[in-house]
């Protein structure tokens, strides 16, 4: 990719807004930083370079590319080999956007989310009309990004008046449909009809985006507009038969489904319903044990939710191999790990290997055959219809788990977090487990808009109505803002904090000698502040270097080290470089030598837009390292204000300058350090042990 090119697309990314009112700039570093690197762009570049840039994919290459591209669930193809074939046609024909769009979707399956982000954001800039292109663009900046502001830096930048070509308004149409800004979106195809009332496309295109949000009155009255206008054809035509016969299905078996705005609400809706009905006639058997446990999660990625899960499942694990009881209870288990995927991400399988040295069964549900491999004899078969009309989440969770689920025959289905409840609760419910468990670990996602889904609020309230099912929270604060959020008394919604071991202290050769360089190299030092973040807008890296500057002003002796990665690594150290920090700053890198830095630690930063209960304010204490943090999710019920850690008052508007005197506080109060760690160290021990948890979990299970 050329200079120019990087540059405008790093402008855009973080350029003004004309037309919609102003976007705050908060700590964004500036536009010269660097676009991350894509295998695919490096393909291009090597095509481009190689004089191929005027050749067209001819067909043959192109149905071989879509060959490869089908491998990984029906070849059994190695995702890297297909990539690599998939890199060679691209070399070949560097300027064809299909063979483009087809290894982005290869790359997601191969490469960490930052790298997937950064290659869907450079085709988009190479093929500025394609509408596939801008919409995984944006799709991929919602979920690295924290809130809606990096999709909407995206659309501001590509749009910046409202267009009046037909081909623009189509692609902002589209553009504007994946971000859920569906007034905007039906502005602009309602103007591209205008335009040209006799094109074919310009139906199809708002009617299908009136499918998928289930909104079947308003997609039909689309058609018969065409038919006004005289206009049909074969996908028009096909188009209609399927709506007709989902408008068929929905009078027979969910009747107010068609009068109303979204389809997909008023059948889970009667679903859940009639759900809550049943449940109620069934009986509710109290138990002085904990029988069988089916815990539900997407992945087992590195992240604290997963490290949380594995946490549990192991203690319970430990206590069936040892006899022991929890809360005075026998646990008999056995305990089942099913996630979605072990393969879907990088990483997704990273605490596998702990619970299967435990003795814990871990499956994929993405696996299993829909219906049990059985649908005239599945559970599911008299709402299978129905669950056509559902987010397809909630069509994967129930179809394929709903029967797995029945079959084991679990006393407890423990989900976590809102993502694996959305998609597999219905598939408990439908099981008749007669204990559901939902455990959410931060904010509502009401509070978090790329994250929140209309079904959300039809789904939340007829959960935690329904018997036998019970919302755990992993704070106070979490399950005050649920509770707000739903109208139900937060009493009825217990909280089990999360449970933690300190971590081990111990080195290798490589991160000692990173240690020792980084030290030798400084004038001198007296105080080493510290964090532990992935790098992206939550955690707000810009901000925490902005901080570090405004506290080396008033106390130039101190050093910074900041341990993690992601997609924000590689611009942070340029600001530090800009600020110029760089030579008083450590950027460690990804490493799993995590509580030997925090042992380096004098105090520990975290400037978190959002958080559940955080893990890191834990382990920082537990190393005896006192902390400063924003208010973010439940990051207050983790410290003793004024004595193991401060608290800021906002984590909306921070300002350095006020954090740097919170950490001079840290610092004058050095020679106190020793009372400071015992201290935060007994506190975190008493209150968020891995016993707790466990006692806890055993207590919500059989309550």
């Amino acid at each position: 990719m050329t200079k120019a090119t990087q540059s405008g697309l790093f402008g855009r990314l973080l350029g003004g807004r004309k037309s919609h009112g102003p976007i705050e700039k908060t700590n964004l570093p500036p536009s010269r930083v660097p676009i991350l690197k894509d295998p695919l762009g490096a393909a291009v570049t090597r095509g481009l370079a190689a004089g191929r840039g005027a050749s067209t994919a001819p067909d043959d290459s192109l149905r071989s590319a879509e060959k490869l591209a089908r491998p990984a669930t029906e070849m059994n193809a190695e995702p890297e080999a297909v990539l690599g074939a998939l890199l060679h046609l691209v070399e070949d024909h560097p300027m064809t956007e299909r063979l483009q769009l087809l290894a982005g979707r290869q790359i997601e399956n191969i490469h960490p989310p930052e790298v997937a982000a950064a290659t869907w954001a450079n085709i988009s800039e190479r093929f500025p009309k394609s509408a596939e292109a801008l919409r995984m663009h944006l799709r991929w900046a919602g979920r690295l990004g924290t809130h809606a502001d990096a999709q909407r830096r995206i659309l501001i930048a590509r749009f910046p008046t409202f267009p009046v070509a037909y081909d623009d308004l189509l692609l902002y149409a589209r553009a504007y449909d994946e971000v859920k800004m569906y007034s905007e979106a039906d502005m602009a195809f309602e103007a591209a009809l205008r335009l040209k009332p006799a094109s074919e496309g310009s139906y199809l295109s708002y009617a299908r985006a009136l499918m998928s949000r289930s909104n079947i009155a308003q997609a039909v009255e689309v058609l018969r507009r065409a038919e006004l206008n005289d206009v049909v054809g074969e996908q028009l035509t096909r188009l209609k038969m399927t709506i007709e016969h989902d408008s068929h299905l929905l009078g027979a078996a969910s009747p107010r489904a068609l009068q109303t705005g979204r389809v997909a609400d008023s059948v889970l809706a009667d679903l859940l319903d009639r759900i809550a009905e049943r449940r109620a006639a069934m009986s509710q058997d109290v138990r002085s044990f904990v029988g069988p446990v089916f815990m539900l999660n997407g992945s087992l990625g590195p992240g604290g939710a997963e490290r949380q899960l594995m946490n549990t499942a192991i203690g319970l694990q430990e206590c069936i191999d040892q006899g022991r009881k929890l809360d005075g209870r026998d646990i008999i288990g056995p305990i089942v790990v099913c996630v979605r995927s072990l393969t879907a991400r990088r990483d997704a399988a990273f605490f596998k290997p702990a619970l299967t040295k435990a003795g814990v069964q871990v499956v994929e549900y993405a696996s299993f055959a829909a219906y049990g491999g059985n649908r005239r004899q599945s559970i599911v078969r008299d709402v299978a219809d129905l669950l056509h009309f559902l987010p397809h989440q909630m069509i994967e969770g129930t179809e394929r788990l709903t029967d797995i689920i029945a079959g084991q025959r679990p006393d407890v289905v423990h989900i976590w977090q809102d993502g694996t409840i959305f998609a597999t609760a219905l598939a408990a419910l439908l099981a008749d487990v007669p204990r559901i468990v939902l455990s959410v670990r931060t904010a509502p996602p009401i509070d978090r808009p790329t994250r929140m889904k209309p079904e959300y609020s039809i789904l939340y309230p007829r959960l935690i109505n329904m018997p036998g099912v019970v919302l755990s929270a992993n704070s106070h604060y979490a399950a005050h803002r649920y509770a707000e959020w739903l109208g139900a008394d937060p009493t009825r919604i217990p909280v089990v904090y999360n449970g933690l071991r300190q971590l081990p202290v111990n080195s290798d050769a490589d991160t000692t000698a990173l240690n020792d360089n980084f030290t030798n190299a400084l004038s001198g030092y007296d105080f080493t502040v510290g964090t532990v973040m992935r790098f992206d807008e939550n955690k707000r890296p810009y901000l925490w270097l902005d901080c570090a500057a405004a506290l080396l002003a008033r106390a130039p002796a101190t050093r910074f080290i900041m341990v993690g990665d992601g997609p924000l690594l590689t611009t942070a150290i340029e600001y530090a470089e800009m600020l110029g920090i760089r030579n008083r700053v450590l950027f460690t890198g990804h490493t799993d030598r995590v509580g030997y830095w925090l042992k380096q630690f004098d105090g520990f930063l975290l400037l978190s837009i959002f958080e559940g209960l955080p893990n890191v304010l834990i382990e920082s204490q537990f190393a005896g390292v006192p902390v400063v943090s924003t208010p973010a999710g439940g990051a207050a019920e983790t410290v003793i204000q004024g004595q193991t850690g401060l608290i800021l008052d906002s984590g909306d508007t921070v300002d350095p300058a006020l954090v740097a005197e919170k950490l001079l506080i840290l610092r004058s109060n050095h020679h106190q350090r020793p009372a400071v760690a015992a201290l935060a160290n007994d506190w975190v021990r008493r209150t968020f042990s891995v016993e707790q948890m466990l006692e806890g979990t055993a207590r919500v299970y059989l309550r």
